[in-house]
């Protein structure tokens, strides 16, 4: 019933007024992955948003709701170095990360990552029996 008279372009009518936005996620521990940042301001891109107010979205114009964009949000000098790089548009569903840098620190390499044997990489998800919901045959 929740998405009953639902209106996924809410995101580009507020920007369409000027409003200054940040998209976000909720996560529900008992549904793994079921909101993903760049799968959210996907959505809102394909309904309206478009591509660059949707990376604002989730860049620039969340840190200047969250009163921090004088150290992120852009990349400048003076600010932290926080920097995901993809092989493709970021809100693609088959683009993957390559790098993930955290305060001008490598954090994630998918090259090191793809290194590691396939069972290493299917981690199961922490639960009930240390496996999710899905993955008990595992």
């Amino acid at each position: 019933m929740e998405t009953l008279h639902s209106f996924l372009g809410n995101a580009a009518v507020l920007a369409d007024h000027k409003v200054l936005l940040a998209l976000g996620t909720g996560f529900e521990g008992y549904v793994p992955k079921t909101r993903v940042l760049r799968h959210e301001a996907a959505i809102a891109l394909v309904n309206g948003l478009g591509h660059e107010k949707a990376l604002r979205a989730i860049t620039l114009d969340a840190a200047r709701i969250l009163g921090i964009a004088d150290a992120y949000g852009s990349l400048e000098p003076e600010k932290v170095a926080d920097l995901v790089l993809y092989d493709g548009d970021p809100f693609e569903h088959t683009t993957h990360v390559k790098v993930t840098i955290q305060a001008g620190r490598v954090v994630y390499d998918r090259s090191e990552y793809l290194k590691l044997p396939f069972e290493r990489r299917a981690l199961p998800l922490v639960g009930g029996g240390g496996v999710g919901c899905c993955m008990g045959g595992w």
